[in-house]
């Protein structure tokens, strides 16, 4: 083999420095508010089971950067998340999801005891090395029980083919851990809208910031990559996500508006993106149009079933509709696929358990949300009222009164977004204990 030519640090492709170091800032932001319990916190008995059959466990940790320290570091994580999505499709594996899986990085893991935390068969592990315009790829797949490396394989290409590596990765790790199925399985994985790469190193960052509801500094990044690439549906979706958590903090209508149209977007350009689905699912929930909201949510998780992100919000659209025990298992099954979820998993179990009147496990569950929203200070006004723990019930109300101080319009947005009356009566209760008018 002829030596190798060094390893260059180049600038990302298309990517203003000043928001790579607004990116170095946040690095290790996903995984704040992360308790040690956490990782103890899922009994897999304990959660409702997929119906399919498992085959097999997996977590695709975050691949590394083999120059170290370099400006590609996220590329390399970017990767390694796609390859997870992708793995997801596949009904026969459990997929450990993102949020669980990035907590573990580094050279020096110990396989056995992540798996232990993970409660998964297999790991994936790997490391992306970019030098001039080529790329190289190395993946590791270890059976944990063991610690034995069952398959490795490296990959170089052209940087354009960067997508070709990732779905060469995924269909072989597929065979691999369903030899059983063989290739009928990897033939599954379903083609994507591919953007150009400097619009994708734009949307892994956005999604970054997004995750940790950072919308401020998300949308640069998702509005640079639709420029880049107008007709990616990814781009369009990630607009929708940043309008989100944006409207979350500042409930506008005109906010949720944009939300809905930049998911209707990424549906049209992309009907089989599970992701463009579960936005506009979300989105048409807030709008309270269920019925189309429903519709939607249901077939994210038929295009993709191991989406955790899916199936959270359509755990939050069964509440919406009534059903808090089914919402409840939904979000255990997503629970069971990332057991250590990111922290607006606690506001959706929060809202659940206060419907369920749970209220001491609801607070307990809103305070693992490290984003304290407005609304969130009105679920723990009601849940405090409940336990006649009224001191504590007004100091949260005035809270939520700095954002929305119309008393009416508060009493509206909290209650009327559940079709069932008897949830509207249970939670218009609990604001007139804490003191609302």
């Amino acid at each position: 083999m002829p030596d190798e030519k060094p390893i260059l640090k180049l600038p990302s492709v298309g990517i203003d420095p000043l928001l790579l170091d607004a990116y170095r800032e946040y690095e290790g932001s996903l995984v704040q508010g992360v308790h040690a319990e956490d990782f103890a916190s899922t009994d897999p008995s304990a959660s409702t089971l997929p119906t399919q059959q498992i085959l097999a466990t997996i977590a695709v940790l975050p691949f590394s950067d083999a120059a170290g320290g370099s400006d590609s570091e996220y590329f390399a994580e970017g990767i390694a998340e796609d390859i997870l999505t992708e793995l997801s499709r596949f009904r026969n594996l459990l997929v450990i999801a993102r949020n669980s899986s990035s907590v573990f990085r580094g050279k020096n893991l110990d396989i056995k005891a992540v798996s232990k935390h993970l409660k998964v068969d297999y790991i994936a592990t790997g490391n992306v090395r970019r030098a001039g315009n080529r790329i190289r790829v190395a993946v590791q797949l270890t059976y944990a029980p063991s610690g034995h490396e069952v398959w490795a394989e490296r990959y170089d290409r052209d940087i354009v083919d960067i997508f070709a590596v990732q779905d060469d990765i995924v269909r072989t790790v597929a065979v691999t851990l369903e030899s059983r199925l063989g290739q009928a399985i990897a033939n599954q994985a379903a083609p994507r809208s591919v953007p150009s790469l400097a619009a994708y190193e734009c949307l892994l960052l956005a999604r970054k910031f997004a995750e940790v509801h950072d919308p401020d500094r998300a949308m640069p990044y998702a509005e640079r990559a639709l420029a880049l690439d107008p007709s990616s549906s990814q781009a369009h979706a990630m607009i929708s996500h940043c309008a989100y958590t944006k409207w979350l903090r500042e409930p506008d209508d005109e906010i949720l508006q944009k939300m809905v149209q930049s998911a209707h977007s990424a549906v049209l350009l992309d009907p089989g993106n599970a992701s463009a689905h579960a936005i506009l699912g979300m989105a048409l929930t807030s709008q309270r149009k269920y019925d189309e909201a429903g519709s939607h949510l249901e077939r994210a998780l038929s295009l993709n079933p191991g989406d955790t992100k899916a199936l959270a919000y359509h755990s939050e659209w069964l509440l919406r509709m009534g059903d808090a025990e089914g919402a409840l298992r939904t979000l255990d099954d997503a629970l069971l696929r990332d057991p250590i979820p990111p922290p607006w998993h606690w506001e959706i179990r929060g809202l659940i358990l206060i419907l369920l009147e749970k209220y001491a496990d609801a607070i307990h569950a809103f305070a693992r949300q490290t984003k304290q929203f407005w609304y969130i200070a009105a679920y723990l006004a009601i849940c405090f009222a409940k336990l006649g723990r009224i001191d504590e019930a007004r100091t949260e109300l005035r809270k939520a009164l700095e954002v929305v101080p119309d008393h009416n319009l508060l009493r509206f947005r909290i209650v009327d977004e559940f079709q069932s009356q008897s949830f509207r009566e249970k939670l218009s209760e609990g604001l007139t204990l804490a003191g609302l008018d």
